[in-house]
């Protein structure tokens, strides 16, 4: 699978030209190996695309992200049906019993709120880092006291200030939110790419969620927007070309995995593949997340 990112910010025209993309711009064109391409993040209305992209895309598994007019991500095309053993998949998607997914689902909130934890440690918050290692250690299976809450109450006041909401439009959930939309399309894609059923979540359940199993996984690797816009964000700030850039480059990062260092971008995919182990096993134990540093 490929890996690079490419961001259409003008007017153009998409096309298949020898099996590779062609992006015609001002009589120009461009040509990029579509074998190399992980992911396409259109962002302006003017940009037109021919059906070969989409299907030469699906065919090698390229997801496509457009935005708004506010260039926030809003949908997500992927590819269907492109794993030998989705049906494999999916039979065993549903056949996940409770606990089992009670156990994932505690594992998963346990690295996020450590992940949270080292966060705050890594801007000068230690009481507040503490706190959330202490609750880290209280969090059951399913999280069935809600440890995920009360972290995000305590962790979001220690970042963001005491005044600060998710719901407030401002630079600091602009940039939030595209950043979540980049680690969350990576994660579809690989899920899709290993077979999975991306609307088949283990806590998420939404039916009006196509998503619901990358809305799980993207837990762990939250915070690792959230120490980014908090080290080089305010709410004045503006969701600028730079910055889209910079959120992007954090599938670029490295990050803790077994003792070793991966960029985000594999360390989703090996995500990804340990939950083909967890599934085949029934051991929530063998799940494999990204430590923050």
């Amino acid at each position: 699978m490929g890996s690079k990112k490419i961001v259409i910010s003008n007017p153009a025209h998409l096309k298949i030209k020898n099996s590779n993309l062609c992006v015609v711009q001002d009589n120009t064109e461009y040509i990029v190996p579509t074998e190399d391409i992980g992911m396409l993040i259109l962002e302006d209305k003017g940009i037109t695309l021919s059906n070969s992209v989409l299907s030469v895309f699906a065919e090698n598994n390229v997801s496509i992200l457009s935005c708004n007019s506010s260039h926030l991500p809003v949908s997500l095309s992927l590819p269907f049906q492109n794993h030998s053993h989705q049906f494999k998949r999916l039979i065993q998607q549903i056949n996940m019993t409770e606990p089992f997914k009670k156990q994932l689902w505690q594992s998963i909130i346990i690295v996020k709120v450590l992940n949270q934890a080292t966060c705050l440690e890594g801007i000068g918050k230690a009481d507040s880092s503490a706190q959330l290692l202490y609750l880290s250690k209280l969090v059951k299976s399913g999280d069935s006291t809600n440890i995920e809450s009360q972290a995000a109450k305590l962790y979001f006041t220690a970042l963001f200030g005491n005044e600060f909401t998710r719901r407030e439009d401002n630079g600091v959930n602009s940039c939030l939110n595209y950043g979540f939309a980049i680690i969350r399309a990576e994660i579809a894609r690989m899920i899709s790419a290993y077979g999975f059923i991306p609307s088949i979540g283990i806590k998420h359940k939404n039916e009006y969620n196509n998503f619901n199993l990358a809305d799980d996984l993207i837990e762990p690797y939250r915070p690792f927007v959230e120490q980014w816009v908090a080290n080089n964000v305010t709410n004045e700030s503006k969701l600028d070309t730079k910055t889209k850039k910079e959120l992007l480059n954090l599938l670029n990062v490295e990050v803790n995995m077994q003792n070793k260092k991966y960029e985000i971008s594999y360390a989703i995919e090996k995500t990804v593949i340990s939950l083909v182990d967890c599934i085949n096993n029934q051991s929530s134990s063998l799940i494999i997340l990204p430590r923050l540093t």
